[in-house]
């Protein structure tokens, strides 16, 4: 499986947006980081629109979708992820890109690492899973055809669903899964401030468990 290098690391788990953000695809054309791409708004009536994340929400895919970008993942995700973050003042470092391909055109899955992916037998929809102490997925990139289409996990999820739905051929028909991409994200620790409050409320729960039962005996 290839391995790339991203230069994102997303170090909390809320977004604090700038006033010019706006979609991706409001955008149309980008140019980032020296890398020009072209995001398309592959949303239809099965997405609901969610204007805190410049992204959609839907029952058959985890995360926020933000856009479709023509190209492929190995040249384009890194610019895409990279541009999203700034424009919602989300600070950003040094993280890797997983990816999975899929190898038949029946059910299958594959591993890359702590990157778990798996295709139903129509290569239309599937799983993930992220195995790794202290991560979770935040980034993903779905491809097929000539382009993929970019979601955001807020907060950072262990397993989620993926489509291909916000994908078209040059034929305008929904491709195959080729491969899956991915960038994981530190899970924040707690506060120690919120684990001590945290372990009074269960001591409480507890003492309080204890006098309910020695009035009733």
């Amino acid at each position: 499986m290839k391995k790339i290098t991203l230069l994102t690391f997303l170090i909390s788990i809320g977004l604090v947006f700038t006033a010019h953000a706006l979609p991706l695809w409001e955008h149309s054309e980008i140019e980032y980081n020296d890398v020009t791409f072209t995001v398309n708004d592959r949303s239809n009536t099965q997405d609901t629109k969610n204007d805190s994340y410049y992204g959609y929400t839907g029952t058959d895919y985890s995360g926020y979708y933000l856009g479709t970008v023509e190209g492929n993942t190995e040249h384009f995700m890194e610019a895409a992820i990279s541009y999203y973050l700034n424009v919602t003042g989300f600070p950003f470092g040094d993280i890797d890109i997983f990816k999975v391909e899929t190898t038949s055109t029946e059910a299958g899955s594959g591993k890359d690492d702590a990157l778990g992916v798996s295709w139903r037998d129509t290569l239309f929809t599937g799983t993930w899973t992220w195995d790794a102490e202290g991560f979770g997925l935040g980034f993903y990139a779905v491809k097929g055809a000539n382009e993929f289409s970019l979601y955001f996990v807020d907060p950072a999820q262990s397993d989620g669903e993926w489509t291909t739905r916000h994908l078209l051929t040059t034929g305008g028909k929904q491709p195959d899964i080729s491969h899956f991409a991915a960038a994981p994200t530190a899970i924040p620790v707690p506060e120690p401030g919120i684990l001590i409050l945290l372990g009074a409320g269960l001591l409480g729960l507890a003492a309080y468990s204890r006098v309910k039962i020695n009035s009733k005996s």
